[in-house]
């Protein structure tokens, strides 16, 4: 059921949050040399990517010939192996001044993000009403209180003094912006390569694995561009880059061909390697090494934070320009159900569109066209802010 699948998902989550921080951690203590740590960082880079490149194929190849829950199912050996082999082999380092775990402000955390996550949501889906103004405006007073604590505390959940480095302001948004967009825009691309040009999971996973593999190739490149090119050079051009990429997209449209998707995307993923490890190597490199941990979750978590309200705002987005074209457009024929089911998403105009043989092309031709423009909207908003993301860290890491 839905809740399960949420519940599950939580839970691999919380497993997540352990992992990236901990080993970025690791990493900063192994390597106190910074070409070495830029170099591990660009492999522990190229390894998220390797792994995000072969995600999509693997679970397209599964989903063609097992059942749905396999996706989860082949992760387990993997995580089995961690578990035998990550205590022989993984060293440790921890702070003799460590202290425990401020449930306080994790429970604050979370109470300030979900309820604003969730009025964005009701704001796509319902427009502006009470049901969405009342949990945005909870969440953000919890969002105070939260860093009034935070200011309190000797040893805070989030450390707020390394904010006082506009080096450090303009990786953490670096790394927030890019998290938003990369997750935002894939989004799209999915539900267009199977909703609007209807590619089975399999061939759709292909078509999507030129920019993971891309990403791959330019993680792999770092260690010989952070030796010739300085960090602002390669941050600034890289979000250039990554702009350039959302330019493309802009020339997308419903029955156009597919390579002007795919090359967007790689384009993006070009400009965006260089952004996404150096920003966690500034991150990572700006606490003191008793708390690089506290910094690296803070990295990971900024990463996640922004992968998460690119998904709600960029998708809240395109769900309210699809609802608008498409009540606009609605075959007359339809019953007061179907249009409502079929103007909420694209997933599910096509449903509607299959129960409905004699009106599917007067459904799904103007869907596909109201999708479409979501997806134009939010590449232009990317471009937008990826440049003005450049100027800024430019200017910031000076």
């Amino acid at each position: 059921s839905p809740a399960q699948l949420i519940i599950a998902r939580a839970l691999l989550g919380v497993a997540g949050a352990t992992l990236a921080p901990s080993t970025l951690s690791l990493i900063r203590n192994m390597f106190p040399n910074e070409v070495q740590r830029r170099t591990a960082i660009a492999v522990w880079m190229a390894s998220f990517s390797t792994g995000t490149a072969l995600g999509p194929v693997t679970g397209g190849l599964l989903l063609e010939h097992f059942w749905w829950g396999s996706v989860f199912l082949v992760n387990v050996p993997a995580m089995a192996l961690l578990v035998a082999l990550g205590a022989w082999l993984l060293p440790e380092f921890r702070s003799a001044n460590s202290e425990r775990l401020d449930l306080t402000s994790t429970v604050l955390s979370l109470a300030a993000v979900l309820p604003i996550v969730f009025g964005i949501k009701q704001i796509a889906s319902q427009g502006l009403s009470a049901n969405a103004i009342v949990p945005i405006g909870v969440g953000v007073v919890i969002g105070y209180v939260f860093l009034q604590r935070q200011r309190r505390l000797s040893h805070p959940f989030v450390d707020l003094s390394l904010f006082a480095s506009p080096g450090f302001r303009a990786a953490l948004l670096a790394n927030v912006g890019g998290a938003f967009f990369i997750a935002g825009i894939h989004v799209f691309a999915a539900q267009y390569l199977q909703l609007v040009h209807g590619l089975p999971p399999m061939r759709a996973a292909l078509w999507s694995m030129p920019s993971a593999l891309v990403f791959v190739l330019s993680s792999a490149l770092m260690p010989l561009l952070v030796r010739r090119f300085n960090e602002r050079s390669l941050m600034t051009a890289g979000l250039a880059v990554a702009a350039l990429g959302f330019a493309l997209l802009l020339g997308i449209r419903a029955d156009g061909p597919l390579p002007l998707l795919v090359a967007g995307l790689m384009v993006f993923s070009i400009g965006y390697t260089p952004v996404a490890s150096l920003t966690t190597d500034h991150i990572v490199s700006s606490a003191p090494p008793e708390r690089a941990g506290g910094a690296a979750a803070l990295s990971e978590t900024a990463f996640e934070l922004g992968a998460s309200l690119g998904i709600a705002l960029l998708g809240s987005l395109g769900a309210a320009i699809f609802r608008a074209r498409m009540m606009a457009a609605m075959p007359p024929s339809l019953d007061a159900t179907s249009a409502q089911t079929a103007s909420a998403t694209l997933g599910g105009a096509v449903e509607v569109a299959a129960g409905n043989p004699a009106i599917a092309d007067a459904l799904l031709i103007p869907a596909n066209t109201a999708f479409t423009h979501g997806l134009l909207a939010a590449a232009a908003i990317g471009l937008t802010c990826l440049l003005a993301m450049a100027l800024y860290v430019n200017r910031a890491l000076r």
